[in-house]
């Protein structure tokens, strides 16, 4: 078996080679670590403005309140018409009664007065 033997600059280039990726691995770290801060400050501001806009937003509860309040009014707006209609319907009937009664009376008043 053959034992591979390095020489000085052999293991001077190695050394250069792995120096030099060390320096690439830290700068793409220090990149990330850039982007990463880039990218939160990015998310903080996003953040701060949903919740801004949020805050213009009826929550739930109240919604859900509102909105029985709407159907309570709703029912009793419905409750209302039918009731008026119905006195309506009975007043007509009695108004076109009574027409029919005062034009039957007019009719026998001038075939009783010849």
């Amino acid at each position: 078996m053959m034992i591979h033997q390095r020489n000085d600059s052999d293991l001077k280039v190695e050394i250069e080679v792995l120096k030099e990726r060390t320096r690439g691995m830290e700068m793409a770290l220090a990149l990330q670590a850039e982007e990463y801060a880039r990218r939160l400050e990015e998310l903080n501001h996003a953040h701060a403005r949903a919740q801004e806009r949020n805050a213009n937003f009826l929550g739930m509860e109240a919604y859900e309140e509102h909105k029985k309040q709407l159907e309570q009014w709703q029912r009793a707006v419905d409750s209302f018409i039918s009731e008026s209609r119905g006195s309506k319907t009975s007043i007509i009937s009695m108004f076109s009664a009574a027409l029919s009664i005062g034009a039957l009376a007019l009719a026998l008043l001038k075939i009783l007065k010849p």
